[in-house]
């Protein structure tokens, strides 16, 4: 496959606009593909899948890998069991169902029925169930949903008992949690007033000003009354929770995507009787809803961001945290609520201002707050320490169970350990035995004395346990056990390496392959990283890889690089802001350890990640374009310089800066993909969006320092980029196709059209816009068979690797 063979589409480029950053000038030609309703735009989408649907069309074996993906997946496959009222509730997908189905039934013994059916809401499959939540006696269901992958997701509820849905239906909800107050009533949820979601730009508006309202069930959207915001810090998000008691409700507030949170927490039942109805039916009286304001007398636990916390339970004014506060590996606090008579009546704004109450806010009522300001921080932090934090593990997540016991999730060297514990004193009460791997879900409240859990390896498909705790000794059994037709997991073998970095430090690795496979570097191989936004990518089975394995004798290697969350906050923050590169960096070195290693060759080193992978992605074909064949780059970050300035990116800065900012400019144009495409095979070369300064030395001033460093580093490469695809939705609003748009077209423009020279690019640069699709949420099973069988077929096309019967 060689792109000499290739009519590649030419994109026009706007040489007019150029922006001024610091003193800087840096054009941006396809600012126009920004906008992606215009008719240029949708021509540039057309031409581009049609080409690449050429390539596709021609690769052998590309409908036998689609024939045995789609056997692998139609296996069925099951949730964990969870419980409402006196009902259980779980999600099951019977193999090739575009989404999976909730379920009821009165017992676990007893026959199931169908609850909620996304596949009925669309004919093909791109309408999907988001984020949901149960009344708390399990009689109604209040949902959200999603449209093409949007997340959009206005809500709607269901009466459980009759399965009938009611009239409510709540839009411009984005990012939301659903708390329902315990009289079953009416719930708490988030969304952003002011913004057209049905519009052309709903997937590209920076969204900001979210606020909380509570919901009557039965009544108007309209109606619906302000309970909480943030006028002074418009890109702050919400989190809303409902006690387990009821009495309280929890709201955390972000600012960005770390997970520092300040945590207010608001007296429910101090609430005069009524109160959020009647505010309701102010507010349906206003304007724009703001005069529906609750005035809800709000104490704040934690008013600084200085840390993670995540409620847990409570008792009575007794909060039990999960917490990272002067512990990156996690541990468990308990804080002391002090309800004083200064706080009510008041309903504090995030921005510092207070609405006027019915309580006291004269010179009384100000001593009485700061006397009760000073109660919560008395003694070190104002809390008590239930469970330090581990020396090495990482404390994933906590539930309460069973009334009096903490169920705790840790990661130990990327696989999961549990542990039971006293809720008092966070005495260690039984270790649970668990296979090795990964726990991808769990079920169980409070009241619940047994739980559920689902675990998965790179061999082992979803297995459901169910553990009892009210033994002695809880021992989780199997309750349901995924068997994936025709995978024999005994013909292959995990191995976990460490690999050493740039720095020195280790970098866990798993590799994934046949058993015994001989080491001949010749062998199709999958590097996947994330690295980033302190999420671990921890052991999970995919049918796909397996394909990999057992059709192209393939090895698979997932790197668990600096960013994510796999050791905790300091090996996020190591792969973050100025230290970005170390991520690259990390990557490399697992590339560099596969090779050396004799798993695989740079013709045969395939890479993939997706988001901040997909960023990955790109930085590592412009950084090392001679250490792979081909990369595949999913919903790719890939302009580092504006993302801040559609939908949700302006929570990115705290991952990866902002180009507002002088220094950070500098971080960020020394790795940005779509700033640093390069003619490997002109030693000294620059992006043609290189003028004056594209690299931290020419930011600042260092041109010929930066001229010689780029001739040392280019000289030694190889002639041309690996073969790149990147893949996108053209309803991702979240990390806009703009991304892949423009570095698509920086890419073919640099490497293929550029009339500075002949071309030595044979390797192909694709594009694959997947319509009536997102940033990945909600895709049906038979959009992620299309996209597997594009993406990995066009792998072993490039790599020139044989199907195996």
């Amino acid at each position: 496959m060689a792109s000499t063979a290739i009519n590649y589409p030419t994109a026009r480029r706007d040489d007019s606009v150029v922006d001024d950053y610091h003193g800087t000038q840096i054009p941006d030609p396809y600012r126009w593909m920004e906008d992606p309703d215009s008719q240029e735009t949708r021509d540039f989408v057309t031409a581009q899948n049609a080409m690449t649907n050429e390539i596709l069309s021609g690769i052998k074996d590309r409908e036998k890998l689609k024939k045995r993906l789609t056997e692998l997946i139609d296996s069925p496959h099951y949730g964990c069991p969870f419980k409402y009222g006196s009902n259980y509730f779980y999600f099951h997908n019977t193999g090739l169902q575009a989404h999976s189905v909730l379920y009821m039934q009165k017992s676990l013994e007893d026959e199931a029925e169908v609850l909620l059916d996304p596949n009925t809401w669309s004919d093909d499959g791109t309408v999907s169930l988001s984020t949901y939540a149960f009344s708390e006696d399990g009689e109604y269901l209040a949902y959200a949903v999603s449209q093409s992958g949007s997340d959009w997701t206005p809500i709607k509820v269901l009466r459980v008992g009759a399965r009938e849905k009611e009239p409510d239906e709540l839009r411009n909800v984005k990012y939301t949690s659903i708390a329902w107050t315990h009289d079953g009533k009416g719930f708490f949820y988030h969304r952003y007033d002011g913004v057209d979601t049905e519009g052309a730009a709903a997937g590209t508006v920076r969204v900001v000003n979210q606020r909380v309202y509570y919901h009557v069930l039965g009544r108007e959207q309209r109606e619906d009354a302000l309970c909480w915001e943030s006028k002074a810090h418009p890109t702050w998000m919400f989190g809303s929770e409902v006690t387990d008691d009821g009495k309280y409700l929890v709201i955390s507030t972000w600012a960005n995507c770390d997970h520092d949170n300040l945590v207010h927490v608001i007296n429910l039942e101090q609430l005069p009787p009524g109160r959020l109805e009647e505010a309701s039916e102010k507010a349906a009286s206003a304007s724009d809803g703001n005069d529906g304001s609750v005035r809800l007398p709000a104490i704040t636990l934690r008013g600084e961001f200085d840390g993670m916390f995540s409620y847990v339970t409570n008792d009575g004014p007794a909060f039990t945290f999960h917490t990272n506060k002067d512990a990156p590996r996690g541990k468990v606090v308990r804080m002391m609520l002090q309800e004083g008579t200064g706080a009510e009546g008041r309903g504090e704004k995030m921005d510092g201002s207070m609405e006027g109450g019915e309580g006291k806010e004269g010179k009384e009522g100000k001593e009485e707050r700061k006397e009760e300001e000073a109660k919560l921080e008395e003694g070190e932090e104002g809390w008590v320490e239930v469970i330090g934090e581990s020396e090495g593990d990482v404390m994933e997540w906590i539930r309460c169970v069973n009334h009096d016991m903490l169920l705790l999730c840790y990661m130990r060297d990327v696989t999961n350990v549990l542990e039971i514990r006293s809720l008092a004193d966070g005495s260690l009460l039984s270790t649970v035995p668990v296979p090795l791997g990964a726990i991808s879900s769990s079920s169980g409240r409070r009241m619940d004395s047994e739980v559920f859990f689902s675990f998965e390896s790179f061999l082992s498909p979803d297995t459901v346990y169910r553990c009892d705790l009210t033994a002695s000794s809880p021992e989780p059994e199997v309750y349901r056990q995924l068997a994936v037709a025709g995978f024999d997991p005994s013909l292959f073998e995990a191995q976990q390496v460490f690999v050493p970095s740039t720095d020195g430090t280790r970098v866990p690795m798993f590799v994934v392959s046949r058993k015994a496979l001989p080491r001949t570097s010749s062998h199709y191989t999958l590097l996947y990283a994330y690295g980033g936004f302190n999420i671990s990518i921890k052991p999970s089975f995919s049918v796909a890889r397996v394909l990999l394995m057992r059709h192209y004798n393939a090895v698979v290697a997932i790197a668990n690089i600096r960013g994510g969350g796999e050791y905790g906050e300091r090996w996020h923050k190591a792969g973050a802001l100025a230290n970005k590169q170390q991520c690259f960096d990390d990557f490399a070195s697992c590339a560099e350890y596969l090779i050396r290693e004799g798993y695989t060759s740079p013709s045969k080193l395939v890479i993939e990640g997706g988001s901040n992978g997909g960023l990955l992605m790109g930085a590592s074909v412009n950084q090392r374009p001679d250490l792979f064949a081909c990369a595949l780059a999913h919903v790719g970050v890939m302009d580092m310089l504006r993302f801040h300035e559609f939908t949700v990116g302006h929570a990115w800065t705290s991952e990866y800066g902002c180009s507002s900012d002088p220094q950070q400019l500098k971080w960020l144009l020394s790795y940005s993909p779509l700033h640093n495409v390069r003619r490997p095979w002109e030693a000294g070369s620059t992006s043609s969006n290189n003028t004056d300064a594209q690299s931290a030395e020419v930011a600042a001033g260092d041109v010929a320092a930066a001229e010689a460093a780029a001739k040392r580093q280019w000289a030694e490469r190889t002639p041309q980029y690996p073969a790149v695809m990147l893949l996108t939705g053209d309803h991702d609003d979240r990390v806009p196709p703009s991304h892949s748009l423009k570095y698509a077209a920086e890419l073919q423009h640099v490497l293929v059209h550029s009339k500075n020279g002949e071309s030595l690019q044979t390797n192909p640069i694709v594009l694959r816009v997947d319509v009536k699709s997102g940033h990945g949420a909600g895709t049906s099973t038979q959009k992620v068979i299309e996209r597997n069988t594009d993406a990995y077929s066009f792998a072993a096309c490039v790599t020139n690797t044989p199907w195996v019967d």
